[in-house]
């Protein structure tokens, strides 16, 4: 089927009944974990009608649906399971972050201040709640890998002032 316009009265209803059991199997598919099929369905049918206004007039329609709307419905499963997380580190959350458990003495907290850059903290909070690399790199306008990278360091580093302080008592 060329992506010709349509002559019935409401060409997205038809294209919607033509996909209908696609549009379910692939819900079905991205469905779970916080995701609902009905939700996805419903994501999966809003794609398909903006994709269809996209398609360009020399490519299938089929063609060019199947190649797009599972991408379409992923992402949308993906922000269905991970609300956005807020990982931008303001005064306001400086405040809102909880203060140390009572057995962590506040000088190693001081320790990990003096040791970690301001941009390593953030990593180190975005990860406790929750954040990806890919959202912390979008924060701090770096590429996931560079954070990857950095948090490796981090991780040695923070290995080191660990066995440092626990050999010290």
């Amino acid at each position: 089927m060329i992506c010709v316009p349509c002559s019935d009265k409401d060409p997205e209803e038809k294209i919607l009944r033509d996909y209908f059991d696609y549009i379910k199997k692939i819900a079905w598919r991205y469905a779970g974990r916080g995701a609902e099929v009905e939700d996805l369905e419903q994501e999966a049918s809003m794609g398909l009608i903006t994709l269809a206004r996209k398609c360009p007039p020399n490519e299938e329609l089929s063609n060019y649906i199947r190649k797009r709307l599972p991408g379409q419905v992923r992402d949308a499963a993906h922000r269905y399971r991970y609300p956005d997380l807020h990982c931008e580190l303001t005064e306001a959350h400086k405040e809102a972050i909880p203060a140390p458990k009572k057995h962590i003495p506040i000088d190693f907290i001081d320790l990990l201040e003096r040791n970690f850059s301001e941009s390593d903290l953030f990593i180190i909070w975005a990860l406790s709640w929750g954040c990806t690399q890919k959202e912390i790199a979008e924060k701090l306008n770096k590429t996931q890998q560079s954070i990857h990278y950095r948090l490796t360091k981090i991780r040695k580093h923070l290995q080191d002032l660990l066995r440092r302080y626990w050999d010290m008592e």
